[in-house]
């Protein structure tokens, strides 16, 4: 994890809570996605689906050549 140059977590208090003690260690900021948050009670399956398809499409666009660590929650697992 020493590799990691940018942290991106769902706004869940319990993800971000998991990735600030290796921000701090790394120095760098945490930055907050809302694409990165849990299914919604309101979101079909297949919607949920294509909002994780384009947030990992958009991830090597917005930070080429970088090393990304995603914290979200078990939907997206």
């Amino acid at each position: 994890l020493q590799n990691v140059d940018v942290i991106i977590s769902s706004p869940k208090a319990r993800a971000q809570q998991t990735v600030a003690p290796l921000a701090e260690k790394l120095q760098i900021p945490v930055h907050i996605d809302g694409n990165l948050d849990q299914r919604k009670s309101i979101e079909s399956a297949a919607e949920f689906e294509e909002r994780v398809k384009a947030v990992m499409e958009e991830i090597p666009q917005k930070f080429p050549d970088q090393t990304v660590l995603l914290a979200s929650h078990s939907d997206w697992l």
